[in-house]
């Protein structure tokens, strides 16, 4: 089943929250704008199976990595320049700061 909510039929934010969310997540979702997600994304289609699962691979993944913000990252040569690694894509990757800069040229 898919949930369309569109202007022509007036759902509430609780409706869009618990069609959309059928698994209630009280951690997680307490505290959210929902009035802001509603009028961003109320217009949407979604597949709330689709969403479950989706959801349900991020969690698996929670404490394991954390998802950084851009500005916590650092490009990383994988071989390090002062060792002869070369700055092309296939030498390169994305780590956060802290651990790039305990890294240092291992």
């Amino acid at each position: 089943m898919k949930i369309c909510l569109s202007k022509s039929r007036i759902f509430t934010v609780i409706d869009l929250v618990a069609l959309t969310f059928p698994i209630y997540r009280a951690k997680l979702m307490k505290g959210l704008d929902w009035g802001l997600l509603y009028n961003e994304y109320g217009n949407n289609v979604y597949d709330p199976n689709e969403l479950e699962a989706e959801i349900k691979t991020l969690l698996q993944d929670e404490g394991k990595n954390k998802h950084w913000a851009i500005e916590e990252m650092h490009a990383d040569h994988k071989n390090p320049w002062s060792k002869g690694g070369h700055t092309a894509l296939e030498n390169g990757q994305m780590i956060c700061r802290e651990h790039n800069l305990a890294k240092g040229n291992k």
